[in-house]
């Protein structure tokens, strides 16, 4: 395959590679400087191959258009739940791990105020026999 002069530059086509929200490179471990400027193809280049099948003889030709609509409607529509169920346990798993991480987050932060609250009674019995070791020392 010979490069095209219609090779686009999209930094960010992560929906291109069915991934919301994410960059589609980093996502997918690609490396390297180039990997991540990966040219994605341009529509006029996607709609001519698609036409070149197009024009191919169809075992449906004689099928009646409303019938074909209606089947391509209920394609489109299941493939449209398929993208919902996947973006719905996506974030079910972020969600997840959010709520894990704030769980964490007041483990940490519970333990950090009895540390706080064991050193300030380490300093004041500190400070407690420091002055019976100095009363001690003077009398």
């Amino acid at each position: 395959m010979t490069s095209s002069p219609c090779r686009t530059f999209i930094p960010f086509a992560s929906t291109y590679y069915g991934f919301v929200g994410t960059s589609a490179t980093k996502r997918r471990g690609y490396g390297g400087r180039e990997s991540r400027h990966r040219s994605v193809p341009c529509p006029t280049q996607v709609g001519s191959s698609h036409a070149a099948r197009r024009q191919e003889p169809d075992a449906r030709a004689g099928a009646d258009p409303e019938e074909l609509v209606a089947e391509k409607a209920t394609s489109l529509d299941r493939v449209l739940d398929e993208q919902h169920d996947r973006i719905q346990k996506l974030n079910a798993m972020a969600s997840g791990c959010y709520v894990e991480g704030e769980g964490v987050a007041a483990k940490v932060m519970k333990e950090l105020r009895e540390k706080e609250c064991v050193h300030q009674l380490l300093n004041a019995k500190t400070e407690e026999l420091w002055m019976k070791t100095s009363e001690l020392t003077n009398n």
